[in-house]
């Protein structure tokens, strides 16, 4: 969770603040990042298509959603790099609520249940309601569903790109949030939804239980997270008005400039 909802960012940070100083923001470059940005969208989501497992579902939403950050980069007017900052931050407060919550769920799934395995999973949201919702808080909200903070993020970084003339990007970044949903549903569907799981072989080792009990307190970050996200999302001005200034302050960096460079 720590690795998904902060540590990676770290990079992100740099990237965008090297970019701004360094380089000046220097519009050659662009281009090659806005096909960075895509690329990494569209092939983190296409590989959590195909992944069998929770685990690997999230971790490839990992990759998919730096992505989305990038982009705010790659669009580079005051309102995208704004966008791309609240992405960040509320991707960071969240937590991992966007990302680590279903990664913290999965963790959870397999300790408790023995496996995270679609195939070998089904029917916990009965047995498991506090997982379910956990799961559902930070699912949704990494697939951009309103009220939730993702929402807030994409709907600003597509209107950013939508202001800068880049509608094939906003196109694509609408585009992959459905993706998302859809293999978050694959999620539910297969093990949170349905019937009981299918009966472990017994002669499989260890690993293939299925169908128990996740205690609620194995799930307590993903629901703190979780309504973090709903709270961000509600309340999103705050955050907002913050992000514009310093997205502004990306743009023209004459002012960071001056006050880092003066003895």
């Amino acid at each position: 969770m720590l690795f998904s909802g902060l540590l990676t960012k770290v990079g992100v940070y740099a990237l965008f603040r090297v970019y701004s100083v360094v380089y000046d923001g220097d519009p050659r470059f662009l281009p090659v990042v806005l096909v960075a940005a895509l690329l990494t969208m569209v092939v983190g989501v296409l590989g959590a298509v195909g992944a069998g497992g929770m685990r690997q579902i999230s971790t490839f939403h990992m990759v998919s959603q730096i992505g989305y950050i990038v982009l705010g980069l790659a669009i580079s007017t005051p309102a995208g790099l704004a966008a791309a900052i609240y992405f960040l931050v509320q991707y960071v407060l969240g937590g991992a609520a966007g990302q680590g919550g279903p990664a913290d769920g999965a963790g959870a799934v397999e300790q408790y249940v023995g496996t995270d395995t679609l195939s070998r999973l089904g029917g916990l949201a009965a047995r498991n309601p506090a997982t379910a919702v956990a799961f559902a808080l930070s699912a949704l909200s990494l697939a951009g569903i309103p009220p939730l903070s993702g929402f807030v993020a994409k709907l600003a970084l597509v209107v950013g790109a939508v202001e800068a003339g880049m509608v094939t990007a906003a196109l694509v970044a609408v585009g992959v949030s459905v993706v998302t949903l859809l293999s978050m549903l694959k999620i539910w569907n297969g093990a949170f939804w349905g019937g009981d799981a299918p009966e472990p072989d017994p002669g499989a080792g260890a690993g293939t239980v299925v169908a128990l009990r996740v205690p609620v307190r194995a799930v307590v970050p993903a629901l703190a997270l979780g309504s973090l996200s709903l709270l961000l999302g509600l309340w999103a001005e705050p955050l907002l008005a913050l992000s514009t200034v310093a997205g502004q302050g990306l743009a023209d960096t004459a002012a960071y400039v001056g006050a880092v460079g003066t003895p």
